[in-house]
């Protein structure tokens, strides 16, 4: 009988390492191919172009027109201030934490492997995995976060430091380390008066988190939100918007999750706080993309990010005991299984909209060297393409007048959009030049040159390259 339960359990531990193995083998085929197939978009190489030109000082006052946090720009910045391997460099670094962040999930995660699994393949992690950007680093430190949850007052620096950090990558992030925060505070306040914890204790980590608060409010303070993404026409809430025609598993994905958000209260009825912390991330989330900014698919997929954060939250401390807790947290599993199937085209879009233009000034390198270059600054050719032309030292400008390599462009990006070309600046810096190169891509701008309007230049169309239009200009 003995041997026979010993051999039942030997056989459940090795299927449960089988599946680690594998999940984590296929994982890296498959993640690792898609990044070597990937060509990064223009949001990926604009974080580059920033942490490039800019200093830490520049990068802090511009956050509140990026949206993103001072972590991300941070971490290229030794990379990319020295042009080392671009996009490889940004790329594994961030494959890297998101690769963290999921060894961190099977090594501490109350879940059952098949869950492990599936979250491993969800939406989230495939998205993260892909895109170089700040939120595979939240990703990991909210996976961080989770892993000390039950010994928080244990190790409490260790753990108000993962939220600051967390706090200080996305908009997004920050939503669910602020919640945590708040929560943390109470369990100070419960621990202080058991004398579990000393005041000295509390002062230094209350020390901590004002300083957290206080680059935040650095960053984004002022914040000012781009015309673009108040487009709420385009907005079809990303439970459904994550593709337009039905799909079965997307609308099954759904479905769970509604239901999950509605019957967490008396899931969490143990620590009624960490449904508290959910249903304030998703309702806080949701005013986002409503009334502020109307987002892509990497910012909603934080909706269901922290479902599995607050599902492990309460799993790392309590046991189910009632039949609706397990029936909740078998649909949970079943929620996790349908991330897994999302349409790839929707999740994964290339770049490269400018690679025609960026091979041709590559191929034609004699003719543009020593001659200054205009590009509009509405458009995203001068973003896409700048690392990789960035080694022949052109003399490059936005269409404000701007150098490219100068905290003004990315200012001017925020703030003079409607413009789109100053021809009086343009000729005014080029008035001792024979002339200079200008890009268009713009049709309005198109429709003024065919008007004359262009600051006394006289433009002289030179080529054409898809998708844009390439004119000499002479004062």
């Amino acid at each position: 009988m003995f041997k026979d339960l010993f051999n039942t359990f030997e056989s459940k531990v090795n299927i449960n390492k089988l599946l680690f193995i594998i999940s984590i083998m296929v994982y890296i085929i498959l993640s690792l191919s898609r990044l070597y197939n990937h060509i990064p978009i223009c949001d990926e190489i604009h974080a580059w172009n920033i942490s490039a030109y800019l200093n830490l000082h520049e990068i802090f006052d511009l956050m509140k027109y990026e949206g993103h946090l001072f972590i991300w720009y941070l971490l290229i910045m030794p990379f990319a201030k020295n042009g080392l391997f671009f996009p490889y460099s940004m790329q594994l670094i961030n494959w890297g934490f998101m690769f963290a962040a999921i060894l961190v999930m099977w090594k501490y995660a109350p879940f059952n492997s098949w869950t492990k699994s599936f979250i491993t393949f969800s939406l989230p992690v495939n998205i993260f995995s892909l895109y170089a950007r700040c939120y595979s680093v939240g990703l990991f430190l909210l996976f961080c976060i989770c892993a000390l949850y039950p010994k928080r007052l244990k190790h409490p620096y260790i753990y108000a430091l993962f939220i600051v950090l967390t706090a200080n990558t996305s908009v997004m992030a920050l939503v669910g380390a602020f919640a945590l925060g708040i929560l943390f505070f109470f369990d100070l306040h419960k621990a202080e008066a058991q004398s579990l914890i000393s005041k000295r204790e509390v002062f230094i980590i209350f020390s901590i988190f004002w300083t957290g608060a206080l680059l935040v409010a650095m960053q984004i303070f002022g914040c000012i939100v781009p015309g673009y993404a108040r487009n709420w026409s385009q907005f079809r809430f990303y439970y459904f918007y994550l593709g337009r025609d039905f799909y079965l598993p997307r609308t099954l994905a759904v479905i769970c999750h509604g239901i999950l958000l509605i019957s967490s209260v008396n899931f969490f009825k143990k620590n009624i706080s960490i449904a508290i912390f959910l249903l304030f991330c998703n309702a806080f989330l949701v005013t986002i993309f409503l009334k502020i900014y109307y987002g892509e698919a990497w910012h909603y997929v934080f909706l269901f990010v922290y479902l599995i954060i607050a599902v492990w939250l309460y799993c790392s401390e309590y046991e189910l005991t009632s039949v609706f807790q397990k029936l909740y947290k078998n649909l949970f599993m079943i929620f996790c299984f349908l991330l897994m199937f999302f349409p790839s085209q929707l999740i994964f879009p290339h770049g490269g909209l400018y690679s025609n233009f960026k091979d041709y000034i590559i191929k034609n390198q004699q003719v543009f060297q020593g001659k200054k270059i205009f590009f509009s600054s509405v458009y995203l050719a001068d973003k896409e393409i700048l690392p990789y032309i960035e080694k022949y030292k052109f003399d490059i400008y936005d269409s404000f007048g701007n150098s490219l390599r100068s905290y003004d462009t990315y200012y001017a990006r925020w703030h003079y959009n409607v413009a789109r070309y100053d021809f009086n600046k343009i000729h005014e810096i080029i008035k001792n030049d024979d002339y200079a190169f200008i890009i268009l891509v713009d049709n309005y701008v198109m429709q003024k040159v065919r008007q004359g309007d262009t600051g006394g230049l006289k433009l002289e169309v030179y080529d054409s390259v898809y998708p844009a239009m390439i004119f000499k200009a002479y004062p």
